[in-house]
């Protein structure tokens, strides 16, 4: 139960078997969890205001090529975060 004054909430989500086993050809426990934790907080929080994430002093962004992980040098890439002076060379 989430108490009104604290809505704090901590989601975990465990997919596997007790004794180690395989879930199954190209299964995995994370692919397998991800369906029920998304499903989950989806319903839980669809009445919440959505709330951007306060970026950390000292943390920038740069657009990477995702088949080099380089620099991305046109206009294709994704977005990924580097502490200030870890980012790829340009």
């Amino acid at each position: 139960m989430v108490h009104r004054l604290y809505p704090e909430l901590i989601t975990g989500v465990w997919v596997g078997f007790d004794e180690e086993r395989s879930l199954g050809e190209n299964e995995t426990g994370a692919r397998a969890a991800s369906p029920i934790w998304v499903a989950f907080m989806s319903r839980i929080l669809k009445d919440k205001p959505k709330k951007d994430f306060p970026v950390p002093e000292g943390i920038g962004f740069t657009k990477i090529d995702p088949k080099t992980g380089q620099v991305s040098l046109g206009k294709e890439g994704i977005l990924e975060c580097f502490k200030d002076g870890t980012e790829p060379p340009k």
